[in-house]
């Protein structure tokens, strides 16, 4: 593996445990966020996350719906969360978005713009 696909690797993982952080401060009620964090630190390996996210996200369905911020995306599609077996949690994950303020959704939208964009250039070098 070439050093630029390392260091984009590494600044995907970073930045999703820093968006999981945020979350745990947007959220602190929700303590499944921690565990998420967690999992994304000790037992997964960088590249399996940016994987699974590219392959996820970086189809044109799912990366409109980002960009436009449809909410949509977190409400009725189950892309992000289809290899979760625990669809109580995923419903959920789901009205913890309904709930949220609309400074909280811009903030979660501005993280997932952002997430896509590392994971194209993930794809890219």
């Amino acid at each position: 593996m070439n050093q630029d696909r390392i260091k984009v690797i590494e600044v995907f993982k970073n930045n999703l445990v820093n968006f999981i952080e945020i979350l745990i401060e947007q959220f602190p009620s929700e303590t499944d966020l921690i565990i998420i964090r967690t999992f994304f630190l000790e037992m997964c390996s960088a590249v399996d996350i940016i994987n699974y996210f590219s392959n996820k996200l970086l189809n044109d369905k799912v990366k409109t719906m980002i960009e436009k911020q449809n909410d949509q995306f977190f409400i009725e599609n189950d892309t992000l969360f289809s290899d979760i077996k625990n669809k109580q949690k995923v419903f959920h994950f789901k009205n913890v978005w309904l709930t949220a303020t609309d400074n909280q959704k811009k903030s979660i939208w501005q993280w997932f713009n952002k997430l896509v964009r590392i994971a194209e250039i993930y794809k890219s070098v």
